[in-house]
């Protein structure tokens, strides 16, 4: 995995004349761990969000996650499914779960492996995607955010400039009400 995505990445990366090149890639939560190691000179940021949300946002889409016109079910490797774990309680139930239990699946799996690989990272941190928009606590959290995104392990701190607008936008908002709220579910 490291090989293959220092391959994809490297030579790119070296390419660009900026000094900071940032990348948002929920596809990267597998490799947490070994970012670390392929760019020692990395930080790491880990966004979550909270599953009533993902999971309701996820139901709302226009197509099935684990559908035909999944993006992944063009790759070999597909997209994570609990009967590819032999220790996973819905092993061998996969095919009897509804399209609601396999996003539920989707999230818990995605999430907990993050967190797990987030304690073997010494540069990452984790913040949770509703603590960005909090009315109390969202500028703090996004300082928090960006003040980690801009210090890196060679001691170079990049400046930012925060416009507390940001706060205000709420980004991939789901129009559709294909699913109510969770405290309806």
């Amino acid at each position: 995995a490291m090989r293959q995505f220092y391959a994809l990445r490297q030579k790119y990366i070296a390419s660009i004349k900026q000094r900071i090149y940032a990348e948002s890639n929920l596809q990267l939560a597998g490799l947490i761990d070994l970012i670390p190691k392929m760019f020692p000179n990395s930080t790491t940021v880990y966004i979550m969000r909270d599953g009533r949300t993902w999971v309701r946002s996820h139901m709302n889409w226009k197509f099935d996650m684990y559908g035909k016109r999944d993006v992944f079910s063009y790759f070999s490797s597909g997209r994570a499914t609990a009967d590819q774990f032999p220790s996973d309680p819905f092993y061998r139930k996969w095919d009897q779960l509804t399209r609601f239990q396999k996003i539920c699946w989707q999230w818990q799996h995605r999430n907990r492996q993050a967190l797990a690989l987030l304690k073997k990272n010494p540069t990452a941190l984790l913040i949770k995607y509703e603590d960005l928009f909090d009315p109390v606590n969202g500028h703090d959290t996004i300082q928090k955010l960006l003040g980690h995104l801009t210090q890196f392990p060679d001691g170079f701190r990049a400046k930012f400039k925060y416009n507390p607008d940001f706060a205000k936008k709420r980004f991939y908002a789901s129009e559709s009400k294909n699913l109510s709220k969770w405290d309806s579910w």
